[in-house]
């Protein structure tokens, strides 16, 4: 249901007079599907934490939307924001950035800031405070302080270097697989040679799919994704501020401020790079649809392939827990038995 309400929310700030509604859904809930195993299975399919990093995400879409459909709406759009940034640290500063950086741009464009802005900002900094300065925090910081043996300089380089391998690294090829299809998309619109930039994009294509199966390939690809990486964020972004899409820079910029409490932490699960990952996906969506607009054969050579990516995805996703759960009866049916012959007076017996 939260997806559902998440992806219903999404097509109505992406939707435009000029967007076809059935590609627009079909390319949310496909993208959505490009969600790799190691996030989906700590960040969406396992409940507490998908409440904590999944949910929080409802709140702060469901402002956007209120602000796009009726800026009259100012109480409702400011808990909206409370909501979101209360919800969760990342989260928190992903609101704070964001509507911050919303409402200068808007003030850049308009000449004054307006009171859903005021709003909106004033909650979500609120929100933020008492989530962050709630005292837990402070206790697994100090508790943190002591497990630290190495200098806070070592330890930051050490965390962004790891925080990039899980983002974009060969694990998280898929992520890199959409953020490419994305970038050849944006490199359409700038370079007149359409036949070139589609044969890059087939090739960088191949490329990603061969590095999962050949070692040499693999190698290369370890070398080069943080290059790739910084190129295609910096393409995607000069797209954006051209095209004066200043709510979508927010969310970019947004998108990188929710990982800078993650330099400075010892314990980095995937599903913290959850809103990240969806932020960008989000972008990418827009992208692909605009360039959809336009005709460009890129844009249907992505949409075709995000298509196939997520099929796939989610059928390996689903087998494996499909397997995983006829091993669970089987648990749950000697488990069943133990306890009625424990209950009756009799012994465990062991399990292999």
């Amino acid at each position: 249901v939260v997806i559902l309400a998440m992806a219903y929310l999404c097509f109505q700030i992406l939707k435009r007079n000029d967007f076809s509604d059935f590609l627009l859904v079909l390319l949310i809930f496909t993208i959505y599907g490009t969600v790799g195993i190691r996030v989906a299975r700590d960040g969406i399919y396992w409940y507490s934490a998908s409440i904590y990093y999944l949910w929080a995400f409802l709140p702060f879409l469901l402002a956007i939307y209120l602000e796009k459909r009726d800026e009259k709406q100012k109480i409702l759009i400011g808990m909206c924001c409370f909501a979101a940034s209360f919800s969760q640290e990342q989260m928190a500063i992903f609101c704070v950035s964001f509507f911050i950086g919303k409402a200068l741009f808007d003030k850049k464009v308009n000449g004054t800031f307006n009171w859903h802005h005021k709003i909106s900002v004033s909650l979500s900094i609120i929100g933020a405070a008492i989530e962050i300065l709630a005292p837990g925090n402070f206790v697994r910081a100090a508790t943190a302080q002591t497990e630290q043996t190495n200098s806070f300089l070592v330890q930051f380089w050490g965390n962004i270097s790891d925080l990039a391998d899980k983002i974009c690294g060969h694990d998280n090829i898929i992520f890199m697989s959409v953020l490419t299809l994305a970038v050849f998309c944006v490199l359409s619109e700038i370079i007149r040679q359409k036949w070139l930039i589609t044969g890059a994009c087939l090739a960088g294509i191949l490329f990603l799919r061969f590095s999962l199966l050949n070692e040499s390939i693999k190698n290369v690809y370890d070398i080069i994704f943080i290059p790739w990486f910084i190129i295609s964020i910096c393409l995607i972004f000069f797209f954006l501020c051209v095209r004066k899409k200043y709510s979508l820079v927010c969310l970019m910029i947004s998108a990188f401020a929710s990982q800078i409490p993650m330099l400075i932490v010892n314990y980095r699960p995937e599903r913290t790079q959850l809103m990240f990952e969806l932020a960008i996906r989000f972008i990418c969506v827009y992208i692909v649809m605009h360039t959809f607009v336009q005709k460009s054969i890129c844009s249907y050579i992505s949409c075709a392939t995000l298509l196939c990516i997520s099929v796939v995805n989610l059928a390996v996703i689903f087998s494996g827990y499909k397997e995983n759960d006829e091993i669970n009866q089987v648990n749950r049916g000697e488990l069943y038995k133990n306890s009625e012959a424990i209950l009756q007076g009799g012994e465990y017996t062991e399990y292999h």
